[in-house]
């Protein structure tokens, strides 16, 4: 679709449409202030139009939603990134009524791998699809950038805001 379909100037528009006799300076001040409440809305209608655009460029990606971001919250130092959690291996532990497997080393027995124990802290980092950092230095309200990156991101992924 050609752009330039919106792009209307009403003062050469109403000098268009007027014949040339009754163009006087008067006729033509009357006419344009009886259009200026249409082109207030037509300006209205314009900054829609391209917040709309805007925000359909944007996709859950991650660098496009990483860049809404910084947009709107730290245009000049972009410094607001979006991290994946670290991610452990689960270690599984049975009771000995479940006849199933659960190895334990000590540390004389260096040849076997190592089985590490997450504190609760740590195993959380599960629950995360993505972690949002923001600098101390950003000011934002948290329920603002909650709902901003909620109309982006797809709804089952789970994240969190971290203040670096």
């Amino acid at each position: 679709m050609n752009q330039r379909i919106f792009d209307i100037s009403y003062k050469k528009l109403i000098t268009w449409l007027v014949p040339a006799v009754l163009r006087k300076s008067k006729t033509m001040a009357l006419l344009n202030a009886l259009v200026s409440p249409v082109v207030y809305i037509y300006n209205l209608f314009l900054i829609n139009r391209r917040n709309n655009l805007y925000k359909l460029r944007i996709t859950p990606q991650v660098c496009y939603v990483e860049m809404a971001l910084n947009d709107k919250y730290d245009s000049s130092n972009r410094q607001i990134k979006i991290v994946q959690p670290k991610r452990y291996e689960p270690l599984y532990l049975f009771r000995p009524v479940e006849n199933q497997p659960a190895f334990f080393f000590k540390k004389i027995e260096a040849a076997k791998p190592k089985t590490w124990l997450y504190q609760k802290g740590e195993a959380s980092a599960f629950q995360y699809d993505f972690i949002v950092q923001v600098p101390a230095t950003v000011v934002f309200d948290i329920n603002e950038m909650t709902a901003v990156i909620d109309s982006y991101i797809l709804p089952d992924k789970v994240y969190k805001i971290s203040i670096v």
